[in-house]
């Protein structure tokens, strides 16, 4: 929308992606804080992202949780890292066929 000039339009359009990013669903998250970083807000979208990263990181992760850090850090450019928590997630659940998409899309 922006590159068609429809800059107000863009700016909603973010604005309710960022809204919408409010809920409790890991993806839901990471994609309302991609959206926020679009709308120039860094730093609430960094304090999402790490605690998606935080969720992860901890005792007996979901295979959820690590598919969505793994998404995280591919947002923060660490493909190492993001590769890894793919393959953490596959360990847990082989049939997370999104890992097994994005760990076949981070491969060097």
């Amino acid at each position: 929308m922006q590159e068609e000039g429809k800059t107000e339009e863009a700016h909603a359009a973010w604005q309710q992606a960022a809204e919408d990013g409010k809920g409790p669903e890991g993806t839901s998250r990471l994609y309302g804080a991609l959206a926020l970083i679009r709308l120039g807000q860094a730093r609430e979208a960094e304090k999402i992202l790490t605690e998606l990263l935080e969720k992860a990181s901890g005792p007996n992760p979901s295979a959820s949780a690590l598919y969505v850090a793994g998404l995280a850090d591919r947002a923060e450019n660490h493909e190492d890292a993001a590769r890894e928590e793919f393959r953490r997630a596959l360990e847990i659940d082989p049939s997370l066929w999104q890992a097994r998409i994005e760990l076949e899309r981070a491969r060097p």
